[in-house]
């Protein structure tokens, strides 16, 4: 990951994890991957300002996909 960063792990980014990702976009330093396979909830939470304006999001379909295994947090 990046130095410096935490790595946050969110896995569902609809409704509720919209939410939860929008909140931790306020926040400096995290690098959060996200894995989320409906491609309209994505779509969805890429178009909120705050989510399409924060660089450190990685986009993911499945768990199998992420190439980072350590987190220091994950949002189930």
């Amino acid at each position: 990951g990046r130095a410096g960063f935490h790595q946050i792990l969110l896995v569902g980014a609809g409704a509720l994890g919209s939410r939860h990702l929008q909140s931790m976009c306020a926040l400096p330093a995290l690098e959060i991957f996200v894995i989320e396979p409906d491609p309209e909830a994505r779509q969805r939470c890429q178009l909120l300002p705050q989510i399409a304006s924060y660089p450190y999001i990685r986009w993911y379909s499945s768990v199998a996909e992420i190439p980072c295994r350590l987190f220091d947090v994950a949002i189930l």
